[in-house]
């Protein structure tokens, strides 16, 4: 008796392995829930992979925009950061089958969003496909609105189906109620007072090793924030440090606090609100890239983009 799903209370016989691996058999029954007296039912191995890849793209107002998407776990810990292609908007990034995510969308003039999604179980590897769709509506004063964003998820294996035609021209030529067009979850922000879009995302402020010394282009970066800020003075700022992973973890975590407190103090010293800032250190657990390869070799240029402080403008919601 193979239990339960494969056997049942019913009559289930004529159980039969077919290929050379024995991983598909086919039997029949006359379980509840069939369309006759004797139904044939197939059952196969599911050997899960470890990882596999959701491929999309991101568009705003139906353009392609570069998207900072920070992949989540259920609780809201940031696993991994990427962008899109800011002329295709494309972006990838790897995830586990069988688990829950959140993925927080971040563009340059619109709200950050987030969306929580489970990746089903895949017996073999293939790439799925997501697609973010981010609408602004605007006033007739010029003045953001509401935001309406969506997210339609084809986790299934679509180059078996889409021949020549690209992830997204065949997903949007499938008629509604397709068993493979994908299910479309939206949200919306509603803005109780308007008001005006961002008008940037600022790069990361980067600093040599072992430093928390601004210096350099981290100057001209700065000079933007704060003429964004007194722009647009209902916004506000998270300034979140990190450093690369070498040195001690409990060290690598003083040094991202002291990080974001320099680029904080450089702000309030040009004029800004210290209550507009809210800072966030991470010492080594968040690496943009890894700093060391396969041999144990330090590798200066990924480690000089981990010593950073990431800037995020938070709009009123």
């Amino acid at each position: 008796n193979l239990g339960m799903p494969i056997y049942s209370p019913a009559n289930d016989i004529h159980f039969f392995p077919v290929g050379t691996d024995n991983k598909t058999a086919y039997f029949a029954s006359d379980r509840v829930g069939g369309f006759g007296s004797f139904d044939i039912y197939r059952v196969w191995t599911c050997d899960d992979i470890e990882e596999t890849t959701i491929k999309g793209r991101v568009l705003a107002d139906g353009k392609p925009v570069k998207t900072d998407l920070y992949v989540k776990d259920p609780s809201g810990t940031t696993i991994q950061k990427v962008a899109s292609d800011e002329l295709s908007g494309a972006f990838s990034y790897n995830v586990k089958p069988n688990k829950a995510y959140k993925v927080e969308l971040s563009s340059p003039n619109y709200m950050n969003q987030t969306f929580d999604f489970a990746v089903p179980e895949q017996c073999s590897e293939y790439s799925l496909y997501q697609e973010f769709n981010i609408e602004a509506r605007i006033d007739e004063n010029g003045a953001l609105a509401a935001q309406v964003s969506s997210m339609a998820n084809a986790f299934y294996d679509i180059d078996r189906y889409r021949k020549d035609k690209s992830e997204s021209d065949f997903i949007a030529q499938l008629p509604d109620k397709h068993r493979l067009k994908p299910e479309i979850i939206r949200t919306k922000i509603d803005i109780e007072k308007p008001i005006l879009l961002a008008a940037a995302q600022f790069k990361d402020v980067r600093f040599a090793f072992a430093s928390d010394k601004v210096s350099g282009t981290a100057e001209g970066i700065l000079d933007n924030v704060v003429d964004y800020l007194k722009k647009f003075e209902n916004v506000t700022l998270v300034l979140s440090g990190h450093t690369d992973t070498k040195g001690p973890e409990a060290y690598n975590k003083v040094l991202s606090k002291k990080r974001a407190m320099s680029v904080q103090r450089i702000l309030v010293a040009k004029g800004i609100n210290k209550n507009r800032i809210d800072v966030k250190f991470f010492g080594e657990e968040q690496p943009l890239f890894p700093d060391y390869d396969e041999n144990g070799n330090y590798l200066e240029e990924p480690a000089e983009k981990n010593r950073r402080v990431e800037i995020e403008v938070k709009l009123p919601k």
